[in-house]
């Protein structure tokens, strides 16, 4: 009677250490599988799988050129002057803050007009002191090595994209394509809108013919890349340069799916899509 009762308390101990043992087991896995998050990586929701990068659409000022490289401050002061003396202020309200390209779309035609003028001196003078950004040539170097397509998404105008590509010529570099604020739709023979608006990353996704999860955006605004990159569902990459160029103010919160501090650092993210 005793060896019995010993036998079942010996089957009863080896079936709770085996359940134990599964349970050890599954919960280190389950740890395993959390800790292997891509570098960097903040969650969003429109992100959903890793698949490899195929392309990245870049912006232009502050971005592959630096930020000191036109006169935003110099802009934006031009244009809220221009702004508070137009007959359309009382329905613009407030320009401080706000995007300075908005602010010349709801000005008066003749208000419109010096505005245009302000905006080709600057971009005029951009064009003569144009360099490329500390590490964007390597960055780009890195893209081409991979076979990862290039493009740029600004809202500068053509003149000034045509300068950075001669520039790049000198490189073998060729961004394809390239939209600036007065590139025509040609389904719709409008110009195609500037950013935030996502229609200039949604045509260049579907001219490359990649999935959304396939392209990277990167840029220097919050209000301008990040937006319109969260817009067209493809993934951002925002460096941080502390004020966002489109407003002049300290940079709200966004949602990007990766900060850095310099173009330099979305080799590190690459190489996390594409080993």
């Amino acid at each position: 009677m005793l060896s019995s009762v010993v036998i079942i308390l010996m089957l009863l101990l080896s079936t709770a250490v085996h359940r134990l043992e599964c349970f050890s087991v599954a919960t280190l896995r389950a740890n395993s599988m959390r800790m292997t998050k891509p570098r960097g990586r903040r969650a969003r929701s429109t992100v959903t799988h890793l698949r490899a990068i195929k392309g990245v659409i870049f912006d232009m000022d502050g971005t592959l050129t630096p930020p000191g490289n036109i006169d935003f401050v110099g802009l934006r002061d031009s244009i809220n002057s221009i702004a508070r003396s137009d007959p359309n202020y009382a329905e613009i309200k407030s320009v401080e803050g706000r995007d300075v390209l908005e602010v010349v779309t709801m000005l008066s035609p003749d208000g419109k007009v010096e505005a245009g003028k302000v905006l080709k001196e600057l971009e005029d003078k951009c064009r003569e002191n144009m360099r490329l950004t500390e590490g964007a040539l390597e960055v780009l170097q890195d893209l081409k090595s991979r076979s990862i397509s290039a493009a740029v998404v600004t809202r500068n105008v053509t003149p000034s994209l045509k300068r950075l590509q001669s520039i790049l010529n000198v490189h073998g570099i060729t961004l394809n394509p390239m939209i600036a604020r007065d590139t025509i739709n040609e389904r719709t023979g409008e110009p195609i809108p500037p950013k935030p608006n996502p229609d200039a990353l949604r045509s260049i996704v579907e001219l490359w013919g990649y999935d959304v999860s396939e392209v990277l955006m990167v840029g220097d605004s919050l209000q301008d890349d990040v937006m319109a990159a969260n817009s067209a569902n493809v993934k951002s990459v925002w460096i941080n340069t502390g004020i966002d160029n489109a407003t002049g103010t300290q940079h709200k919160e966004g949602n990007p799916d990766w900060t850095v501090g310099k173009i330099s650092g979305i080799t590190a993210i690459l190489e996390d899509f594409n080993p």
